[in-house]
C-alpha cells in the first residue's frame, strides 16, 4: 500500500497488539502523577495524555497512553505484550495508595482511525467511546470503547471506512515519529532520544515521578546529541523480518554503533520504513545484520 492510499480518507484498523490496565480508586490520579512522566492535573475527563513510565535511571520501561474514562478511573494503553511486567511493577508501588490495578484488556477495545469521526455522534447512537487525536494530522485518531460495544462500533465504522492491518498503521506512526517500546527495547532508550519531550509526553513542572531526576537534568544541562531519524531501506531476497526487529544496532561503515531501531513497517514495494534513534553526527548508517542493509532517504524525525 502506497503513502498516497495510506492517508486517503475514512480507513480503520483494530489496533489488537494493544491492551490496557485499568488504576481504579480514590488515589488513582495521585498515584499515576507519581509514576508517569506527564502532568495528571493536566487530563480532563473523556481526554487521553501520551506520556513514558520509567525506571529510576530515566530509562523508559513503557510508552503509555492514559485514557481519563470515569471518576477516579483511568487506563493505561500500552502493548499487550508488555502488560504482565509493567502490571507487576506498578502492584509493587499500587499497595501504598488506595487503587486496584487490573489487566482491562478483555474489558476495552481500541480503534486507530483515518477521516472525520464525532464523538457526539457515537454517544448519540449508543456507542459509548473516547476519542483523541493523534499523530501530526487533525484527521487521525484514536478511539476506546468498551468490548461490549466492540460488534456495534466496527460495523458502524465499517459502513464507511475502510479497514487496514496494523502494519500500514505502523507505517503511519513512524511517519508521524511516533515511537513505541517493546520486549525487545524496554528500559533502552533515554525520553530525549526517541522525541517524546517533543510530542509534549514529558512534563517539567510537575513533581517527582519514577526517573525525573534523570530527565530534568539532561532537560536543563545536558547537550542532547542523540535523536529520533525515520529512514528507509529495501528489502532484499536475502533479508528476513527479523533483521529489522526493533532493538536490532545499527553501525557506520567501522562497525561502531550509532544508533538502535525502535519500530520498523513493511509494505508489498519490498520496503521497510525505519523509525530509529542515533548520534546526530553519524554517516553512512548500515543495519548491523549479515546483508550490512543501507539506510537511505535519511531524515530527523518531524515534531508538533
Amino acid at each position: 500500500m502506497s503513502f498516497t492510499e495510506l492517508t486517503s480518507q475514512n480507513q480503520y484498523c483494530l489496533l489488537s497488539n494493544y491492551g490496557f490496565i485499568k488504576v481504579l480508586g480514590p488515589g488513582a490520579k495521585d498515584f499515576l502523577q507519581g509514576q508517569l512522566t506527564c502532568d495528571m492535573n493536566a487530563l480532563p475527563l473523556y481526554n487521553s495524555l501520551l506520556a513514558a513510565y520509567c525506571n529510576n535511571k530515566g530509562r523508559i520501561r513503557a510508552i503509555v497512553r492514559v485514557i481519563y474514562i470515569a471518576e477516579n478511573c483511568y487506563l493505561i494503553k500500552l502493548p499487550l505484550e508488555l502488560i504482565p511486567a509493567i502490571l507487576r511493577q506498578l502492584q509493587k508501588y499500587g499497595i501504598f495508595s488506595e487503587i486496584q490495578l487490573s489487566d482491562a484488556s478483555h474489558e476495552w477495545v481500541c480503534f486507530g482511525v483515518i477521516g472525520n469521526i464525532n464523538q457526539a455522534e457515537l454517544l448519540a447512537n449508543g456507542v459509548p467511546a473516547i476519542i483523541t487525536t493523534y499523530g501530526t494530522s487533525d484527521t487521525r485518531f484514536e478511539l476506546y470503547a468498551h468490548k461490549d460495544q466492540d460488534t456495534t462500533l466496527a460495523s458502524r465504522i465499517g459502513l464507511t471506512f475502510q479497514a487496514i492491518d496494523f502494519n500500514a498503521w505502523q507505517c503511519l506512526d513512524i511517519l508521524d515519529g511516533i515511537p513505541e517500546i517493546y520486549l525487545t527495547t524496554t528500559e533502552l532508550f533515554l525520553v530525549h532520544y526517541i522525541g517524546l519531550v517533543d510530542l509534549n509526553a514529558v512534563s517539567f513542572t510537575k513533581g517527582c515521578y519514577a526517573g525525573q531526576e534523570i530527565i530534568a537534568r539532561m532537560q536543563y544541562r545536558a547537550q542532547i546529541k542523540r535523536h529520533l531519524y525515520i529512514a528507509q531501506c529495501t528489502i532484499g531476497t536475502e533479508e528476513k523480518i527479523e533483521d529489522f526487529l526493533p532493538g536490532t544496532a545499527l553501525v557506520d561503515d567501522h562497525k561502531r554503533q550509532v544508533g538502535t531501531i525502535v519500530r520498523a513497517s513493511f509494505n508489498t514495494q519490498n520496503k521497510c520504513e525505519l523509525l530509529f534513534e542515533a548520534q546526530d553526527n553519524a554517516e553512512n548508517i548500515i543495519i548491523d545484520n549479515n546483508k550490512a542493509t543501507a539506510l537511505h532517504s535519511i531524515r530527523r524525525a518531524k515534531t508538533l
